[in-house]
């Protein structure tokens, strides 16, 4: 990447700073009462060593030929040691679930923008599809019969497998009302 210096004003005011820049292949040059950068340069390539008198220019620019960092190999916090794979931080995947999050409370919330509003519409479709679900064939005029397509029909019809456990269900409680009278209930206990 390397560091550019970009070409315009500066705050310098005319000066030795002038031969100084161009000294160290910076062309400047005196324009309205101040020193102007020309054009802009790359004055140090990525992996070039920085010179005394390029770093003192560089200085006085503002512009910094080096990018600090630290390789994290490790950490401990009150006695837990932290492997780099733990302090790693997926910037793309924090601002994924921030929007995912910012979405979801949206929707939540009931406000409408542009991204909501088709969450919205798909809700009220699904949940309209389900309420005509539920609702008898007879009930339902073609487009949305249509739509439900034969879910409707299984949903509106009883299946012969259906009635025999229904028919098995209200059986068991007759059996246990037997049962009861077998042995008297509670009142028998107390005369």
């Amino acid at each position: 990447r390397g560091s550019h210096v970009e070409a315009g004003q500066t705050d310098f005011a005319p000066g030795p700073i002038v031969g100084e820049l161009s000294a160290v292949g910076i062309p400047a040059k005196i324009d309205k009462g101040k020193v102007m950068i020309q054009k802009t340069v790359t004055a140090v390539k990525k992996g070039d060593a920085v010179t005394g008198d390029l770093g003192l220019m560089l200085d006085k620019l503002g512009v910094e030929p080096i990018e600090i960092g630290i390789i994290l190999c490790g950490a401990i916090q009150d006695g837990v040691v932290m492997p780099p794979e733990v302090l790693g931080i997926d910037h793309s995947a924090l601002v994924s679930q921030a929007v995912a999050n910012a979405l979801s409370l949206a929707v939540n919330a009931g406000i409408t923008n542009s991204g909501t509003i088709p969450l919205f519409i798909a809700q009220a479709n699904a949940r309209a599809l389900a309420l005509a679900g539920q609702l008898d064939s007879s009930a339902l005029d073609e487009e949305l019969s249509d739509m439900l397509g034969a879910a409707a029909t299984v949903a509106a019809t009883p299946t012969a497998e259906a009635a025999p456990e229904e028919a098995a269900a209200e059986d068991e409680p007759e059996k246990e009302e037997e049962e009861e009278a077998e042995f008297g209930g509670l009142g028998d206990l107390f005369g």
